[in-house]
Formats: structure tokens, sequence, C-alpha cells
């Protein structure tokens, strides 16, 4: 896991109960990350917050990465435009079920429209929105 947060001991507790082998870095540049991305299994985000547009789930995404996000929010609109996702509840208390499938999906995953987050279409976007 990279990066820090609030969630971050709910998490290790979550990963001792699962069994699953997972190592927390804490924050690292985003010139690591990007170089060490092919080696794992599955991007989670797991934000208690409604972002609006993370791009972080389309980079995964960009790596074959499936995407586990909570149920809410953008998060889930960004995440329904892969191939691969997973959402989840947080008070569910199975979000270690969700993982193990996840895995599963390894090297599957892509962005469904990649052309619609090309740097004119994004560009044409936000004009159209201030122009209006």
């Amino acid at each position: 896991i990279f990066g820090e947060g609030d969630l971050l001991n709910y998490i290790k507790e979550l990963t001792l109960r699962s069994g699953l082998t997972i190592i927390c870095h804490g924050y690292v540049s985003r010139e690591l990350l990007l170089k060490q991305i092919n080696e794992y299994d599955i991007f989670v985000l797991p934000s208690i917050w409604y972002e609006n547009a993370p791009l972080s789930i389309l980079e995964a995404a960009n790596f074959g990465l499936p995407v586990m996000v909570p149920n809410y929010g953008g998060l889930k609109e960004m995440a329904s435009l892969t191939n691969s996702f997973f959402m989840f509840d947080y008070t569910s208390g199975n979000v270690d079920k969700y993982i193990h499938a996840a895995i599963h999906e390894v090297g599957k995953n892509y962005i469904k429209d990649p052309y619609e987050f090309t740097f004119d279409n994004y560009k044409a976007k936000i004009l159209s929105i201030y122009t209006e």
C-alpha cells in the first residue's frame, strides 16, 4: 500500500484478518510509484470522501490493475469507466472478500474509452464549461 491517511491502521488490521500479504510503504514519490506499479496485483482507493474524479483510478487501469473503490460518489463513477472494478462498503466488514476476487483479475483492466481522457478532449470539455 502506498500513501498515508486516517484509514491506514484499519487497512493493516483488515489485512491481518484476511491472510493477504500486503506491505504498507507509506508515502513514496510519483516517480518511484510508477516504476513499481507493475509489481502489484490490485489498486485499492480506500477514500472515505466523495471525491469527484480521482485520476489515479484511470492510471491504475492503464497498468492493467483491477480497481477497488468504495461504492459512492465520483469513485464509483470513475471506476465504472474501467473494465475490471470492484466496489465495497466500509460498513460491510467483508472488504477482504472483494480483494481476493479482484486479485484474480490481474492484468485484465483497461479504460473503456481511453480517448475520452486525452488532453485535447479534456481541454475542450473544460473550455465548454466556461464558455456556455
